[in-house]
């Protein structure tokens, strides 16, 4: 995605809620017995793949949680009159941390 408006952003939003679903119905219709298969070019079977695109999704929801969080607290420390009040926000050279 290499634009930044609202209308970009929703649109990248629902083609990946649509991948997604696609991706739920691939794997409903995916037969048990093949689950310990090998992916084809790789050294692992789809169990494994499986469930590595689980964590990887959660992870990746773990990040979205984070940056949602820091980006609330830093509109409010924005929004406040004073410059020098962060309201418990400690910025750090490479990341940030509510205090």
């Amino acid at each position: 995605m290499t634009a930044t408006d609202e209308k970009s952003w929703q649109q990248a939003v629902k083609s990946l809620f649509a991948s997604h679903l696609e991706l739920v119905e691939a794997i409903k219709s995916f037969g048990d017995e093949r689950l310990t298969e090998k992916v084809p070019g790789r050294t692992y079977a789809f169990y494994y793949l499986f469930h590595g695109w689980n964590q990887h999704a959660v992870y990746h929801g773990g990040q979205i949680a984070l940056l949602k969080r820091i980006s609330l607290k830093r509109k409010k420390c924005l929004s406040l009159k004073s410059g020098r009040h962060v309201d418990n926000l400690v910025w750090g050279s490479h990341y940030f941390h509510a205090a």
